[in-house]
């Protein structure tokens, strides 16, 4: 080979957070006088989510002074399963996050699996979990605060299990209430969405909540084979202080 030449690789060098594990990140033994190594971030946008200021933005937004989102939604969500009569036994929520969501479920199921793709937003709820304080800043007027986020006194977090899933897989078994909040940050949302009528039982209700467009006439055409659209309900709140609305639908299998 000519001394002078070299072969151009392609290295990702996006960190990675290995649940169980922690932080690694991508070292190469390369041979730098044999290859040329050009470092590229994961085009996969999921692994964007494996931050510290990520983690810390979700825990603020759940566990923060402010009235959480995700609490006002599992308020809604729970009222449209009790006035349809849905059974309180066992519930799914897919977007777990750090776990907010999940806990406030576990007020009113007697089993909760909260399900995410971010191995360290799944870590910090599993800490919550186990009573282990875990700590993250708010900033208001310039100003900075620390809090540490804690699951709530009187909630059975033992009803709760976390799980790390980039998929539904088909053991995921059949839930009373299935709760989809993050498709507005994964990658294929219509992969999730084909997915969820296999999760719920017959006489279940299923709620997507988005806030970027995923509405009735767009869900209808992906999952209106399968599920019945029975209503639709909006929720108004704050996001880094601008003013969003989320748009929830339910569904029930025909």
């Amino acid at each position: 080979m000519d001394q002078d030449a070299t072969t151009n690789i392609r290295l990702i060098n996006t960190e990675v957070f290995v649940l169980g594990v922690g932080l690694e990140g991508n070292t190469s033994a390369l041979d730098r006088s044999v290859f040329k190594v050009n470092c590229e971030p994961s085009t996969n946008l999921q692994y964007h989510y494996e931050t510290e200021g990520w983690l810390n933005q979700t825990l603020a937004k759940e566990y923060g002074p402010s009235d959480p989102y995700i609490t006002q939604l599992v308020d809604i969500s729970i009222d449209e399963a009790t006035e349809r009569g849905i059974s309180l036994g066992k519930a799914a929520l897919l977007g777990a996050g750090t776990g907010r969501g999940a806990f406030e479920l576990a007020k009113h199921f007697e089993e909760v699996v909260g399900i995410d793709y971010c191995a360290r937003f799944i870590d910090a709820a599993m800490k919550i979990q186990k009573k282990i304080p875990v700590p993250f800043l708010t900033e208001n007027d310039g100003k900075r605060s620390k809090h540490e986020a804690r699951v709530d006194e009187g909630i059975q977090a033992d009803r709760v299990v976390f799980k790390q899933l980039t998929w539904i897989p088909v053991e995921i078994g059949l839930f009373d209430f299935v709760l989809f909040d993050f498709i507005d940050r994964v990658m294929n949302p219509k992969a999730w969405l084909v997915r969820l009528w296999e999760m719920v039982t017959q006489t279940g209700l299923i709620v997507v909540a988005s806030s970027d467009g995923w509405d009735q006439e767009k869900l209808a055409p992906i999952i209106g084979k399968k599920l019945d659209y029975v209503g639709t309900q909006s929720l108004k709140y704050s996001d880094n202080d601008e003013d969003q609305v989320a748009v929830i639908t339910m569904w029930q299998r025909k």
